[in-house]
């Protein structure tokens, strides 16, 4: 429990801007958004070298009720950071479709109707996370570095928003 505690605590840290608090352990309430996410530990694993924590985010309208639920596994040199790898995905990937939804704009997500034989629905996109080895397709190589890269483009409509590229090493 208490890396879910952890996770909550970098979780309400890093998204300021939708006034966060937390509520309980593992817990916190997005005051903008009006919703309340929860980080669930499923498992953590220590294996020499490697720290995975794999967990479960959820969001939702009331407190420690059904929502969306995403699986988050994150992976480091130790737990601390691994748990931080979960909820920067869960932060780049989920969140900014969640606050379109929402009715906030994020940079990192964009909506469009597609048209079906049911008739037109709403879609909001999010970012494409990529993790793994890049430059070289499927190469059966062993590597202990391991690369990360994100890239997002902003939708055209806003112009205050900047290309956006992160790059680093995990």
């Amino acid at each position: 429990m208490h890396n879910a505690i952890h996770g909550i605590e970098l979780l309400v840290a890093g998204a300021q801007e939708y006034a966060p608090s937390k509520v309980a352990d593992g817990l916190a309430r997005f005051q903008d958004l009006g919703l309340f996410i929860e980080i669930r530990e499923v498992q953590s694993i220590v294996a020499g070298s490697l720290s995975v924590f794999i967990s479960e985010f959820t969001a939702s309208a009331r407190e420690r009720q059904k929502g969306i639920t995403i699986t988050c596994i994150g992976r480091a040199g130790d737990m601390p950071s691994a748990v931080g790898d979960a909820v920067a995905q869960w932060s780049l990937g989920v969140l900014p479709v969640l606050a379109q939804w929402r009715g906030k704009h994020s940079c990192f997500s964009t909506s469009g109707q597609v048209e079906t034989q049911g008739g037109p629905f709403d879609l909001l996109a999010g970012p494409v996370i990529a993790r793994g080895l890049f430059g070289r397709r499927f190469a059966p190589r062993r590597r202990r570095r391991e690369s990360l890269e994100i890239s997002v483009a902003c939708p055209p409509e806003p112009a205050s928003c900047p290309k956006t590229s992160l790059a680093g090493a995990v």
